[in-house]
């Protein structure tokens, strides 16, 4: 199982749970290799409550599965906090995002209301203009049938 959650590293919780696994399963066949008369005999644990009796070899079997499992479990629970931090900073960066997104717009908002202003403005002042041509073009043409029709 590779965790990818760093940037594509792998991370170093994994290699040191499959490092103990790998040395306790190296020193188990070193132990039973040389000494497989004692490996098969019955071995007397007391697990507090009561005292079994078993060959070496399943004890040590047991206690490796058992080794094995909680690594599996802290690795579990190792990702799972990894999640849920990377998943709370990205909710961190979605917020950051959306309150700057939110500030942008009203400040495009503000700039956009601004030009309609303007734009308000030069349609009044073009308007202005365009009577004054108007009122300029009529006047003269006036005085002319003024003049016309006094003579």
């Amino acid at each position: 199982m590779i965790n990818k959650s760093f940037g594509g590293k792998k991370h170093p919780m994994k290699k040191i749970n499959l490092v103990i696994v790998v040395i306790y399963f190296l020193l188990a066949v070193y132990y039973a290799i040389f000494n497989w008369t004692a490996f098969i005999k019955a071995f007397n644990v007391d697990v507090g409550f009561t005292q079994l009796s078993m060959p070496l070899i399943a004890v040590i079997v047991l206690f490796g599965l058992i080794l094995v499992v909680f690594q599996w479990v802290v690795a579990i629970i190792s990702d799972l906090s990894n999640t849920r931090r990377l998943n709370q900073k990205n909710d961190d960066m979605n917020s950051i995002k959306a309150s700057f997104y939110d500030s942008s717009d009203n400040r495009l908002q503000k700039i956009s209301d601004s030009i309609e202003q303007l734009f308000v403005r030069i349609d009044g002042i073009s308007r202005q203009i365009s009577n004054e041509k108007n009122l300029i073009k009529e006047s003269p043409l006036k005085k002319n049938n003024d003049k016309s029709s006094k003579a």
